[in-house]
């Protein structure tokens, strides 16, 4: 075999072990934001394995319902942080694209990108909100670009 197709063998391997470890039941103690950087990195995941539509629905909706509470009840606590703001701006920017092109998810995915942007607007973190717009821009032109044809 190939030392490439090695290196494809290692890397599916190596995506089943890092889902495996996200799966692994949360600690009683885990802190909202662990939740968050856990079900969203889950969610990324899942998208290059054999994982069901519903596992990657529900996986998805998680990760979205504990951004929503970070975002409702953390945050204010942290005064709204800024350095957290752009790791906020990153995983709403990846969940939005995800599930804004999903019928089922559509909504949920709305109700996200308002909640963001609100959330910057209020506390005049400009910056944080333009990161979230030109990712999310970049996630959506990317998933409906066609791939080109070498000649």
């Amino acid at each position: 075999m190939p030392s490439h197709d090695n290196e494809k063998v290692i890397a599916v391997l190596s995506c089943f072990r890092k889902q495996a470890e996200l799966r692994k039941p949360a600690q009683n103690d885990e802190r909202v934001w662990d939740r968050v950087e856990r079900l969203a990195e889950l969610s990324s995941v899942q998208g290059h394995t054999n994982t069901s539509t519903q596992q990657r629905l529900e996986t998805w909706e998680s990760a979205v319902n504990a951004l929503l509470q970070y975002i409702d009840n953390e945050w204010p606590i942290e005064k709204h942080n800024k350095v957290r703001a752009d790791n906020i701006a990153e995983i709403a920017a990846t969940l939005f694209a995800k599930g804004a092109t999903c019928f089922p998810q559509s909504q949920k995915s709305t109700e996200l990108q308002s909640k963001v942007i609100d959330a910057f607007e209020e506390q005049n973190l400009h910056c944080a909100l333009d990161n979230y717009r030109h990712q999310t821009m970049a996630m959506i032109n990317a998933s409906f670009a066609r791939p080109q044809i070498a000649p």
